[in-house]
C-alpha cells in the first residue's frame, strides 16, 4: 500500500470487514460511501442501514472531514429491521450545531444521568476537539458540565450549539 493511500475499515457483520480506501478525498460524502457499499454487497441493495462512528450517527449529507473520518477509523453498519425497534428506542439523538451550515447529530443512549460533559466527550470522540475547548449553549444558556440533560429540559432532536474556545 502507497503510504499516501489512506483507508478506514467498515464492519459489514460480526465476521467481515472491508478497507474502504479515500485517498485525499475527504470531501466525499457519506451518501457516496453507503452507495459504494450498496454496489459492492449485492445484499445491501434493499436493505435499509446507517453508518455509525463510535456509537454516532453519521448523517448522509456529511463530509468524510465532516464526519471525522480519518486514517483507521472504523465505522459501522446498524440496520434498520424490526429487531432494531429495540435498540433504537433505548437511543436518542440531539443535534449539536458547529456552525450556521453544519450541524453534527449524535446518538446517546436514554439515561436521566447523562450530563453536559458526556456530550463533550462524545464531541471529542467524533471529531478530536479538546472537552476544554468546548462551549455548549442550549436556548441562549451556557451550560455547565455537570448540568445533567434531562434536568436541563433537552431532548431528543434538541439542537446544542458549539462555540469553540481557542
Amino acid at each position: 500500500m502507497d503510504s499516501n493511500e489512506r483507508y478506514f475499515t467498515i464492519k459489514i457483520n460480526k465476521n467481515e470487514k472491508i478497507k474502504k480506501y479515500f485517498g485525499c478525498c475527504c470531501s466525499s460524502y457519506i451518501e457516496g460511501v453507503i452507495q459504494f457499499l450498496k454496489d459492492k454487497y449485492p445484499e445491501l441493495r434493499y436493505k435499509q442501514f446507517d453508518l455509525y462512528l463510535n456509537d454516532s450517527l453519521l448523517l448522509d449529507s456529511y463530509t468524510l472531514g465532516e464526519a471525522g473520518i480519518k486514517q483507521g477509523v472504523e465505522l459501522e453498519i446498524k440496520f434498520l429491521t424490526k429487531d432494531d425497534n429495540e435498540e433504537n428506542e433505548n437511543q436518542f439523538y440531539i443535534g449539536i450545531i458547529i456552525n450556521e451550515f453544519d450541524i453534527m447529530k449524535i446518538g446517546l443512549k436514554k439515561n436521566k444521568n447523562i450530563n453536559i460533559l458526556n456530550i463533550k466527550e462524545k464531541i471529542k470522540e467524533i471529531i478530536g476537539l479538546n472537552v476544554e475547548n468546548q462551549e455548549l449553549i442550549f436556548e441562549e444558556k451556557i451550560l455547565n458540565d455537570d448540568d445533567l440533560l434531562n434536568d436541563l429540559g433537552i431532548r431528543e432532536n434538541n439542537e446544542i450549539k458549539l462555540k469553540i474556545i481557542i
